[in-house]
């Protein structure tokens, strides 16, 4: 039986073993924290599952930490402090084998999986900080550590759904504890630099929390979601699939951002059934019709490089190159072609001056390398056309600059060299706010370390949608 998804943010200053009298900044919500523990401990559960973005996270799976022995510490955070909890095998078991007709892939992670992927299975300090109010409260129940995937909302969504059939059909009185912290980008000493659609994030989702509005939290425009450098998404939208199908009785007990990053502590308990709130088609048919208006509305270069694509997974085969040229793709300049899928890089590859006998084919050419030859991502595949979306943007040619203050991540693209390393960022990218954050990402990708000097090159750009 469901009893609770409870919703709690994760910041280790929060114990206080670790924020030795630095958590009084955060008074509230370490007050709220007893208040769920104790709420949670009033349900005496038989299990708790826990939802973490800071486990191993993978793109395209959802997967259960299952190591030989389930423990973890906040060492790395000063403190020797640790817990241990057994695993509840025949739950997690049982899961696995519902999971299996879902969109997302669903998988356990052994000790020999973290020795082959290297990461490590300890519990991660997302499911570290609320177990430790739980624990305070005398809360010992075996546990579930899930991990979140880069995934859909709605296959994270549909996910949750097929968790909430597991418990139905078990006699165990469940909890579900959603980890999340929220936006990080609250202040200008926040971990993440500071964005005005920090609080603007954080507001729609505490409001639709308080409200058990689902849809709205499905729906947060990814611009805001990309600026806001937030965690905690994905975690919710699978707690709230959860709770599909359910009248949400909603109670947020407190909501502040002491240190820059936004720590809301909620419960959601699961009311009458309503046919009105199963909305996982609905959301499914939105993203349809999200995809086909922006299809609708592409530019010329946007159109060409999708289907060429298409074309060219289907067929084997390009496009023809087409009788009459626009005059201003007519000539030589560099592109790039960058592909998402879900609001998710999918592949970006392309090229600093031309290559080819004119913008057209350039465009052709380098669609095929953003969808085949990027290293960071595999190939594309047939069945992913349908959710993928398409910029193209168009170079001008790079000038030399002396330093960071002729810059501006808004208006112009870097290119940083040292020796024979060279790496490229274009402009008007999500979540990179400062030259410093271009240049620093620009070296990454060259393979250059964050202290050797570089010569800087910038570039403008036309980018088509």
């Amino acid at each position: 039986m469901l009893q609770m998804v409870a919703i709690c943010p994760h910041p280790p200053i929060i114990i206080p073993e670790v924020g030795k009298g630095e958590e009084k900044k955060a008074e509230s919500t370490v007050k709220a924290m007893k208040q769920i523990a104790q709420a949670i401990k009033n349900l005496d559960p038989d299990l708790l599952v826990f939802i973490t973005p800071h486990g191993p996270v993978f793109k395209d799976a959802i997967t259960i930490s299952k190591p030989r022995t389930l423990k973890g510490s906040f060492h790395r955070f000063g403190t020797s402090v640790s817990l241990e909890r057994s695993f509840a095998a025949d739950f997690s078991a049982k899961l696995i084998n519902e999971a299996r007709g879902l969109k997302a892939m669903v998988a356990e992670l052994t000790d020999a999986d973290g020795y082959g992927y290297g990461i490590s299975l300890e519990l991660d300090h997302g499911i570290l900080v609320p177990l430790y109010y739980l624990d305070k409260e005398g809360i010992d129940a075996p546990i579930i550590p899930i991990n979140m995937g880069l995934l859909p909302y709605a296959d994270l969504y549909e996910f949750g759904i097929c968790l909430r059939k597991v418990i139905d059909n078990t006699e165990q009185k469940v909890v579900v504890v959603v980890s999340a912290d929220l936006s990080h980008r609250l202040t200008k000493d926040a971990p993440a630099g500071f964005d005005p659609q920090g609080k603007v994030f954080d507001e729609i989702i505490v409001q639709a929390i308080t409200d058990g509005d689902t849809k709205r939290v499905l729906t947060i425009d990814e611009k805001i979601v990309a600026k806001a450098g937030e965690c905690g998404l994905r975690p919710i939208i699978m707690g709230l699939g959860v709770l599909d199908g359910n009248e949400i009785s909603s109670q947020v007990y407190s909501y502040e951002g002491p240190f820059g990053v936004g720590y809301m502590v909620a419960a959601l308990t699961p009311g009458r059934e309503m046919q009105s709130r199963r909305i996982l088609e609905e959301i499914r048919q939105g993203e349809k019709e999200r995809i086909q208006h922006i299809r609708n509305q592409e530019s010329w270069p946007v159109k060409w490089a999708r289907e060429n694509l298409e074309s060219y997974i289907k067929t084997g085969k390009l496009l023809n190159l087409p009788d009459k040229i626009p005059p201003e793709f007519a000539g030589r300049k560099g592109v790039f072609v960058s592909i998402k899928k879900d609001g998710q890089l999918r592949g970006c590859i392309g090229t600093i001056s031309a290559t080819k006998k004119n913008i057209v084919e350039e465009i052709q050419s380098n669609v095929l390398k953003a969808a085949f030859e990027d290293p960071r991502f595999e190939p594309i595949e047939e069945e992913e056309l349908n959710n993928l979306t398409y910029s193209v943007d168009i170079l001008e040619k790079p000038e030399k600059i002396n330093g960071l203050e002729e810059l501006d991540p808004e208006i112009y693209g870097v290119i940083v060299r040292k020796g024979w390393k060279q790496g490229l960022l274009l402009p008007m990218l999500d979540g990179i706010d400062t030259p410093e954050e271009q240049v620093a990402i620009a070296k990454q990708k060259a393979g250059i370390g964050p202290g050797e000097k570089v010569e800087l090159e910038r570039f403008r750009v036309t980018r088509y949608l």
